[in-house]
């Protein structure tokens, strides 16, 4: 069997488990089954509003999951394209929008990390911030939030580091 379609074949059974698994998502199922998550929405597309010939056709595997989405498209009629758009959104991020939004992100938070790590001792900080107008009202704040801010990307920051590790543990 071709790579081609193997692909096809196994996007159209885990879309099938999206489809009798509410809690089990799209991007979920296509990560854990190592598929580009676009692929198993156009099989789960293919099942819910294809015709029996169209489902049969892409679970054989002998036509591509585009070419039946496009003719499952073709047929669907606007209250199930209103229906699909209301599930999916109407817009969703490219990946040239969403690297915008994780640079914007990055340079938002690599300062401030810096920044912080270029401060005095907070005991010679806490003499600081009583002479400047009105310095004491934004460290109430802000400072609670802060902490815990910097306490959860920690948390998360060190299981990030530890999957890493033993992903790259279970490689050997």
């Amino acid at each position: 069997m071709n790579n081609f379609r193997l692909i096809t074949i196994t996007a159209m059974q885990v879309a099938r488990r999206t489809m009798g698994d509410k809690a089990l998502t799209i991007t979920d199922a296509a990560k854990a089954a190592n598929l580009a998550r676009g692929t198993v929405a156009h099989a789960r597309m293919i099942l819910e509003f294809g015709t029996p010939e169209e489902i049969a056709l892409a679970d054989s595997g002998n036509s591509g999951l585009k070419t039946v989405r496009d003719a499952v498209r073709a047929h669907m009629t606007p209250e199930q394209r209103a229906e699909l758009r209301s599930r999916i959104g109407v817009h969703t991020p490219t990946r040239s929008e969403m690297t915008r939004a994780e640079a914007v992100l990055w340079r938002k938070f690599a300062p401030m990390l810096q920044n912080v790590t270029e401060l005095p001792s907070p005991a010679d900080l806490v003499k600081i911030v009583p002479r400047g107008a009105r310095r004491d009202v934004t460290v109430n704040k802000y400072l609670d939030t802060a902490i815990q801010y910097l306490e959860d990307f920690r948390r998360e920051w060190s299981a990030y580091q530890r999957s890493k590790t033993s992903g790259s543990n279970s490689d050997a």
